[in-house]
């Protein structure tokens, strides 16, 4: 395995201060091919992500077709769904997609490996100790926070410099730096407890393995993709990520809704989300009729991997008609029938970190302000917030009934109302 790996062991847990890659940023490039489906700019982030793209496909995947063909199809869904990316998120967002591709196309061989009827057609199988280890690897990075995950992507695995990594994300260098530090700290520790030692794992595998070197040939057919020039095997692959994309995240918000109970509260609405949660100072307050649109008084608590989300809404671009478009995409999704190149927009509920919701403001209920960061972890355990229906601020009078250990988020993306509002007001509207 180590044959084609990348050098330089150790860039994961790299000086802060490392050399970065020169050239426009990852946003740059998305927002260029996105606008234009510029093909150059797709060539470019091909190059610049390839090599953690390959890096997951072979921990899965081994030396094998099924692994470039993951790597193919990891940049197709790319292709497809790039309108929904952030830009500050480039790295960390394909990252992602390439594990889950991988770990598709690993079930789709088992598969394929049981209807096999000669037991000598099927490859030796892939597995061991490397692969166990870097899937561990794999996991406990996609369980970090947005926060510790992303300058760890740009600044480890794309071996960026903080100040490089600052420019894609719009942080301070010193923002960057200490998240990086802290996230290291932090997935040294998720590793421990699952057994795996920094230092072992470092002579074991090597950290600089997390990456790969590309095949040139591989490179340029994958850079190819944004032509739709793709086999039927990485369209069919392609496909079942997508649709995995796509319905997994309404599966998973449709549950909540259902699970939670909404109780009337003078004027506001307490959701339940499966905890008991002080609200109110005393019960027996008789609460102020809040002004419409009422506040939310939600309860709420970390998912299983220590991140607090909440429902966020945010306008997404759809681009109909993608390359390798087949009738089994879902409509009005990416990869669905349409006029190619054609941008539709939709608000749509999305989950979000609390510290990623854009312009969020933090207060007591007494009005005191609180950052961010210090938000999230004073609701490591759960806790209570009331969220502004309109993203304006909440009546003083309102607030005066509940403790003030009660925290009110302010923000236009967690106000359905603000947001169509502003989606209305856009130029070109």
């Amino acid at each position: 395995m180590a044959d084609t790996f990348g050098r330089g062991a150790g860039r994961l847990w790299a000086a802060v201060g490392g050399a970065g890659m020169s050239g426009e940023p990852d946003g740059t490039l998305l927002d260029r091919f996105v606008a234009s489906r510029d093909e150059t700019a797709f060539a470019e982030l091909v190059r610049r992500l390839g090599p953690i793209v390959y890096g997951v496909c072979r921990r899965h995947l081994g030396h094998s077709d099924d692994a470039e063909d993951a790597f193919q199809a990891t940049f197709l869904v790319f292709v497809r769904k790039a309108a929904a990316v952030q830009p500050g998120r480039v790295a960390a967002w394909v990252l992602t997609v390439a594990s889950l591709t991988a770990r598709r196309a690993r079930l789709a061989r088992s598969r394929r490996l049981r209807r096999e009827t000669d037991p000598r057609a099927a490859p030796a199988p892939v597995g061991g100790t490397d692969t166990d280890l870097g899937s561990a690897i794999d996991e406990e990075l996609g369980r970090l926070p947005d926060r510790y995950r992303l300058p760890i992507v740009l600044c480890g695995l794309r071996g960026l410099s903080a100040a490089s990594a600052a420019a894609e994300l719009g942080w301070p260098v010193g923002t960057v730096a200490s998240r990086l530090s802290r996230g290291r700290a932090e997935l040294a520790r998720r590793l421990a407890a699952r057994g795996i030692a920094v230092g072992l794992l470092a002579t074991a595998v090597g950290w600089a393995e997390l990456t790969a070197a590309v095949p040139t040939r591989l490179m340029d057919i994958t850079a190819a993709t944004v032509g739709g020039n793709v086999s039927p095997t990485v369209v069919a692959l392609t496909t079942e990520v997508v649709n995995a994309m796509t319905w997994s995240p309404i599966r998973r918000l449709t549950a909540g809704l259902l699970a939670a109970s909404a109780v009337a509260l003078g004027g506001g609405v307490i959701l339940s989300l499966g905890q008991a949660a002080p609200v109110p100072a005393s019960t027996e307050v008789s609460l102020p009729a809040a002004s419409a649109p009422a506040p939310k008084v939600l309860a709420v608590r970390p998912d299983k991997d220590g991140k607090m989300t909440l429902i966020v809404y945010r306008t997404q671009k759809v681009v109909p008609g993608g390359p390798g478009a087949g009738p089994g995409a879902a409509p009005g999704f990416p990869g669905a029938g349409g006029p190619p190149g054609a941008v539709a927009e939709m608000l749509v509920p999305v989950m979000a970190e609390l510290s990623e919701v854009k312009d969020l403001k933090v207060s007591t209920a007494s009005g005191k302000t609180v950052e961010v960061d210090e938000a999230v972890k004073r609701l490591t355990k759960g806790g209570v917030v009331i969220v502004s229906a309109d993203g304006k601020a909440i009546d003083s009078a309102y607030l005066k009934a509940f403790k003030d250990d009660v925290l009110v988020l302010v923000a236009d993306e967690l106000a359905p109302k603000a947001m169509a509002a502003a989606a209305a007001a856009a130029p070109g509207r």
